[in-house]
């Protein structure tokens, strides 16, 4: 394998079904998911990414919630780099990092 995208797909192909990543919500419900649903997940916010036909680095923003690695997976896809932001920051300092990043694409988890 040469890259993490293959051995995402490769195990999401042998191992469809086995939790990949796992966290709690503020309601503490545990979130999982699962091998397959991060490549799908992956696959199908690539194709917006790459929609917007841009090169510069994608903000994503997230609790480091088990849908997170999604977010990064679909920016290695699209051939982008990612800045993660932390939520908790104070408002400036986020503010600071999207005026140096300037970013055309920003994710964000729904947790």
């Amino acid at each position: 394998m040469k890259n993490v995208l293959e051995w995402l797909e490769s195990t999401a192909k042998r191992l469809p079904d086995k939790v990949a990543f796992t966290s709690e919500t503020d309601e503490q419900k545990e979130i999982e998911v699962t091998f397959a649903q991060v490549y799908e997940g992956a696959r199908r916010i690539t194709s917006y990414i790459v929609k917007e036909g841009d090169t510069t680095p994608v903000g994503v923003f997230s609790m480091r919630a088990a849908t997170t690695p999604v977010l990064f997976m679909a920016c290695a896809y699209a051939n982008r780099a990612y800045a993660p932001i932390d939520m908790a920051l104070p408002k400036a300092r986020i503010g600071k990092i999207l005026d140096n990043l300037s970013p055309d694409v920003i994710l964000v988890d729904k947790e």
